[in-house]
């Protein structure tokens, strides 16, 4: 089993706390430089060092912020170092990594004013509606009462880390997307509009 590591990388008391999935490939490391470098401006970031191969996926972390959301009663945003496993999906795992430097950084007041205002928010770029639950990337912002409900379990066959994208499903929670709501399933006109938007980096125009 992968050991893991809790690090404290930067930590200031009127930031929001970033909870950070790493996997600590050579490239998960670059990764990890690379998105602290940004992240550290507007969150105290909490790495979760994972040893490749990685085979607890994403549960560490998500554990993690779930944790921390209760005992503090605060949102917690979750990312990980997304491409330090696979480069390419049907999108750029970098290009991904640049459309969460928007979202996260410079749509900052964005994100907080939902979770602030809402504590069963689950805000991202594309979340599928309610009940579905599916954090598509699984990179998102909750409020405690959302974290609260989220189910997050050790990994088990068959779906393996993709159980991580619904840790939402069927609890409640207000489902927030800032680029495109109502991304339900991948044969929809919305999931291609979701692949467009990634590889073509729109959000940099």
């Amino acid at each position: 089993m992968s050991k893991i590591t809790y690090e404290i990388l930067s930590y200031d008391v009127k930031k929001p706390i970033c909870i950070f999935g790493c996997l600590l490939t050579e490239l998960g490391k670059e990764i990890k430089h690379e998105m602290f470098s940004w992240l550290q401006t507007k969150y105290s970031v909490i790495c979760i060092n994972q040893e490749a191969p990685g085979d607890l996926f994403e549960f560490p972390a998500l554990l993690c912020a779930r944790e921390h959301s209760i005992r503090y009663n605060i949102p917690i945003l979750y990312l990980h170092t997304k491409g330090a496993a696979h480069q390419t999906n049907v999108y750029e795992q970098r290009k991904v990594r640049n459309l969460w430097k928007n979202e996260f950084i410079d749509n900052y007041d964005w994100y907080q004013s939902k979770v602030l205002s809402d504590p069963y928010v689950v805000a991202s770029p594309f979340v599928s509606d309610a009940p579905l639950g599916i954090t598509w990337l699984n990179g998102f912002i909750a409020g405690t009462s959302a974290w609260k409900n989220a189910i997050v379990n050790p990994p088990t066959p068959p779906l393996g880390r993709l159980v991580y994208e619904f840790i939402f499903r069927n609890t409640e929670h207000h489902p927030c997307s800032r680029v495109l709501p109502h991304v339900n399933d991948i044969n929809s006109d919305a999931f291609e509009y979701m692949k467009r938007y990634i590889n073509e980096e729109h959000f940099n125009d």
